[in-house]
């Protein structure tokens, strides 16, 4: 199966997610108009950031000056870039959303290590269309109020009309702003987080920095991102698992010295957390598991996969090429791996029934890491 770093858009997949229109994402409102969706986000803002018997953190992140800041985002042309189109973003987690619901403990596992209680006021860094947000909303046992921050202005509008149409309009606001300046008054948050965001920043300490910054005394800060452990076994093809499993690393090493990003911080992370001067560092590793055999996953969401991971397969192999070739990897080896990649997706599509037996193993990991911001002393 695929790596998780591959991301880029799939026509055919997407024919479920929203049209991009000029003034913004057009998708089903459960009879509410954009126009009425909008008043009742532009009523959030105003509403959620005054918190009754608080009147020194009233107006919370709308407090922030206006001056020029610089974007966190990737270059247009950086390896980055795809990650983060609506489409993607929205399909990719509508898969990984359906993964989880068959994953009980995890959503246990996410609110006992990130804290969740009633009243909490939680920050959501990077929230490209609100996926995670809104996720994390639901898991708080009570009310609560959360921001959505990203710095693309598509992916805000999507994540406010689809949190619109959830029944969360009352619960999250969203917001455009800058991991590296965000737009949130000092001591705002009791959690901020982010979730596959510091991996596509060159500077992710600073960003870490700017959250800590907003998160009250006493507060988290809590951040989730690739490993570098993966694990592929193909039992009818294992001379590719063993050089799949040489070629992903040495593609991430690729990225390190084209441009600076790590897409496997998720080990770094204690540390980064350590020098933003947040104490109490806590990790978790979280599993990820793609095996057509496990009857949890639909076949319909296991073919969606595998045709999304071949549409990015052939989407992105200048990109892959031109990071391989950085990482010192030769351009013999490099086109037979994306010849046999190619090769695997396609046997894997054409099974037909035989596809639910397949026992094909790949496994990557994720590390959740949180922070306590200290107390003056």
């Amino acid at each position: 199966m695929g790596s998780p770093f591959w991301t880029g858009r799939v026509e055919k997949l997407y024919e479920t997610t929203p049209r991009i229109s000029p003034v913004g994402v057009e998708l089903d409102t459960g009879g509410q108009t954009a126009a009425s969706l909008w008043t009742k986000q532009a009523f959030v803002r105003d509403e959620i950031i005054s918190p009754e018997g608080d009147p020194n953190r009233s107006l919370g992140h709308a407090q922030m000056p206006g001056r020029p800041i610089r974007s966190a985002m990737p270059k247009k042309g950086g390896m980055s870039r795809t990650f983060y189109s609506v489409r993607y973003l929205r399909r990719s987690r509508e898969l990984y959303g359906r993964y989880l619901e068959s994953k009980s403990w995890v959503r246990q596992q996410y609110r006992e290590f990130l804290q969740l209680r009633p009243g909490m006021r939680i920050v959501d860094i990077g929230c490209g269309t609100g996926d995670f947000t809104r996720y994390v909303v639901r898991l708080v046992p009570g009310k609560c109020q959360a921001l959505g921050i990203d710095s693309r202005a598509s992916s805000v509008r999507a994540a406010e009309l689809e949190t619109g149409t959830a029944g969360l309009s009352n619960r999250i606001s969203y917001k455009q702003g800058d991991a590296y300046n965000l737009p949130v008054a000092d001591d705002y948050a009791d959690l901020t987080c982010c979730r596959s965001v510091l991996m596509h920043l060159q500077d992710p300490l600073e960003a870490v920095k700017q959250m800590t910054r907003i998160t009250r005394r006493g507060g988290l800060v809590a951040a989730e991102e690739p490993s570098e452990m993966i694990s592929l076994y193909d039992p009818e093809d294992e001379d590719f698992a063993k050089l799949a499993r040489e070629i992903y690393p040495a593609y991430h090493e690729g990225i390190r010295k084209l441009e600076g990003r790590d897409y496997e911080i998720g080990e770094r992370l204690p540390t980064i957390f350590r020098e933003a001067g947040l104490g109490e560092i806590r990790a978790e590793v979280l599993g990820n598991l793609f095996m057509p055999s496990d009857s949890r996953t639909s076949m319909r969401d296991v073919k969606a996969q595998i045709r999304m991971e071949l549409g990015i397969h052939q989407e992105t192999k200048a990109d892959f090429r031109r990071a391989l070739e950085a990482a010192g990897v030769s351009s013999n080896r490099i086109t037979r791996f994306l010849r046999l990649q190619e090769t695997q997706f396609r046997r894997l599509l054409t099974s037909g029934e035989t596809l639910r037996g397949n026992t094909t193993f790949f496994g990557s990991a994720r590390c959740l890491v949180t922070g306590r911001k200290k107390a003056p002393p």
